[in-house]
């Protein structure tokens, strides 16, 4: 008898300790908060910094993806313009800028994950985007498998080309929202057509999975909608597209 209250008293007590480890580690997470600038990366929690992601951790990845030597070759200094925390899979995901890349139609350079636990960090992709697009838009999914943003480039004096683009961080996988229906014929010449392009926008995860957005097309100068706004979802697991309305 006193072995079955002995062992019973021993199931309670690592339920209850487990639950406070739990409790307490969720806790401290929640607490966590992204901080940047151009040189640096930090998760903080209070007045304090926990975690300093720098450019001299992830220049090694970078100069590697560039196939070069020094950072020198670099031209200009990569930057950090954008950073986001990925809570559910404990990690920080930051947009580093290359300049050299870089041009009037956008901002250019790599997309970073790096492991709040131990500071490991591996490169996910590349990106081009208008700076303002990307601090709007990026996104974590409710699961934290996936980022997502709206991609906003230029081609040209006037004309502005918005897609979106899905990420999956643990496949390193890549996705532009691209549903399917046939290009509206609004004009008559050739030359008038190329200036017709389809706008995807709007991008919100739903759940874990789904992700929904709007759909219509433009005349890319006059930045005049030119077809009804349609409403779709898209499911990262199966990779079908549903229009809503």
């Amino acid at each position: 008898m006193n072995y079955k209250r002995t062992l019973l008293f021993l199931l309670v007590a690592g339920f209850l300790i487990t639950l406070w480890y739990l409790g307490s580690n969720n806790l401290m997470l929640s607490n966590l908060m992204l901080a940047h600038n151009e040189e640096k990366v930090m998760i903080t929690k209070g007045d304090n910094v926990i975690i300093g992601i720098g450019m001299e951790q992830l220049m090694p990845l970078l100069l590697s993806a560039e196939g070069v030597a020094s950072a020198d070759e670099l031209g200009i200094p990569p930057i950090f313009i954008h950073a986001l925390l990925n809570k559910p899979k404990r990690s920080a995901i930051s947009f580093v800028e290359l300049p050299i890349r870089s041009g009037t139609g956008g901002r250019s350079g790599y997309i970073f994950l790096t492991a709040l636990r131990d500071g490991w960090s591996m490169i996910i992709t590349d990106f081009f985007s208008h700076l303002p697009s990307i601090r709007a838009t990026a996104q974590i999914s409710t699961n934290g498998d996936y980022l997502s943003y709206e991609a906003v480039n230029s081609s040209g004096a006037n004309c502005q080309f918005y897609g979106a683009e899905i990420i999956n961080l643990i496949g390193r996988s890549e996705v532009s929202l691209n549903p399917p229906g046939d290009t509206p014929d609004y004009y008559e010449t050739k030359e008038d057509k190329y200036r017709l392009n389809e706008v995807v926008k709007d991008i919100r995860w739903l759940n874990d999975n789904t992700i929904s957005f709007k759909k219509y097309f433009q005349n890319c100068e006059e930045k005049i909608p030119l077809s009804s706004i349609e409403t779709w979802q898209y499911n990262t697991e199966t990779g079908e597209y549903k229009l809503i309305k």
